[in-house]
């Protein structure tokens, strides 16, 4: 039978496949070893496919696909990221993930503020692709501010969070702030719609995020040294945005705090700066008690031993006589074994009533709209309107875009 027009078997297009990762190595083993794996079978099919990963793997994948050089793009690392992980490799796990793997992490989300046309010396500088500056008195850009952020908070795509914002003190009021604020809006995801970051009660920087639109919803209780109160700021991103519904987390269990923390929404009628009641793990009202007043215990006597000093070559030694004994060296203390620091956790009953409150308040609010932004500036994203498409821009030194389907 041959096969006619009617009944002929549509030709399904040829799939054209991007393998994205970090690691890419036979010789690393385990999960390492899966994209170069898969990327060796889809060529093995005939199917277009190219492979992206970190510039480290360079020489083993030219290695073992010299025929495939061009499907392979690599990304650089930066001084600073190498610099980071060397340090975070001398630290113990808990302390490098606390602090440098953060870091490290938040580097591809970090925008930095700088004023062109400062005068410094460029003498001995390198540049990224390995040219020397000429060792003249050149300007030189200076950092003014930073923003650390991310587009994605508690696994949710539609939720962003500041955890980092920083200005000079003699550059502040300068809408440095309120541009870096723009400028990670403008590059999070499309469906990143509202942005959210913790504010110590105490500080004046939340009258910086008042002023930029953001919306005091909930506060949580900060570090028990400092016995502080987080609020918790959130604002939509998109200019003209009066629908997206908000929200905030009933509890929180990480940071650098790594202690359960139950969230409370912000009572009507109440101004974050009011003061909020601070709801601790079980055992934190026996830490909040005074401890007992210590005896000053009774100071012993030093017995001071003058031996008598001789003098030689100008020069004075302490040493004992003939037949006097030598002083018995002091034995080493031993350390004193470290408790280890258990995460304490709040009452399963608190959380699920506070999740309970949290989703009644929010139903509430979002239904009536009472949580109104009233910042002083307009720092949204505006969103490209329907049957425009995104326009994108990829800038980078030798960068190159994946070839367009055939025709």
């Amino acid at each position: 039978m041959v096969p006619t027009q009617a009944n002929a078997v549509p030709s399904v297009p040829s799939p054209r496949v991007l393998i994205v990762t970090e690691l890419a190595s036979f010789r690393l083993g385990g999960e390492p070893s899966m994209p170069p794996m898969f990327f060796k079978y889809f060529r093995e099919r005939g199917v277009e496919a190219w492979l992206m990963c970190h510039e480290r793997f360079r020489e083993e994948l030219f290695e073992l696909f010299p025929n495939d050089r061009d499907r392979f793009y690599f990304t650089p690392s930066s001084r600073v990221q190498d610099r980071l992980t060397s340090i975070g490799y001398k630290l113990p796990d808990s302390v490098n993930g606390l602090t440098f793997m953060v870091v490290r992490r938040a580097l591809g989300h970090v925008l930095i503020a700088e004023e062109v046309g400062s005068t410094q010396n460029a003498e001995g500088r390198q540049e990224g692709n390995g040219v020397a500056l000429p060792s003249t008195y050149c300007p030189l850009p200076t950092p003014l501010g930073y923003c650390i952020g991310n587009d994605q908070y508690f696994n949710r795509d539609e939720v962003g969070i500041i955890y980092q914002m920083n200005v000079l003190p003699g550059k502040q009021r300068g809408f440095i702030g309120a541009t870096l604020l723009k400028a990670m809006f403008e590059r999070s995801a499309y469906g990143c719609k509202r942005y959210c970051c913790w504010c110590a009660q105490d500080i004046a920087a939340n009258k910086f995020w008042e002023a930029m639109g953001f919306v005091p919803l909930a506060f949580r209780a900060g570090s028990e040294k400092k016995s502080r109160v987080h609020i918790f700021w959130q604002k939509r991103i998109r200019q003209g945005d009066v629908t997206t519904p908000w929200w905030f987390p009933s509890k929180t269990a990480g940071g650098s705090i790594r202690e359960d923390r139950i969230v409370l929404p912000i009572s009507p009628g109440t101004h974050w700066s009011d003061a909020k009641p601070l709801i601790l793990p079980d055992n934190a009202e026996e830490s909040k008690q005074l401890p007992p007043p210590k005896r000053a215990a009774a100071k012993k006597p030093k017995i001071l031993e003058t031996l008598a000093p001789i003098r030689r070559n100008g020069l004075m030694f302490d040493i004992p006589k003939p037949g006097e004994p030598l002083p018995e060296m002091k034995a080493a203390k031993e350390p004193k074994p470290k408790s280890e620091r258990v995460k304490r956790m709040c009452d399963p009953r608190l959380v699920s009533a506070a999740r309970e409150l949290r989703d009644r308040w929010l139903e509430k609010v979002n239904a009536t709209q009472a949580a109104v932004a009233s910042g002083k500036y307009e720092v949204g994203r505006l969103v490209e309107s329907e049957g425009s498409g995104p326009k994108m821009r990829f800038i980078g030194n030798g960068s190159r875009v994946l070839p367009a389907p055939a025709a």
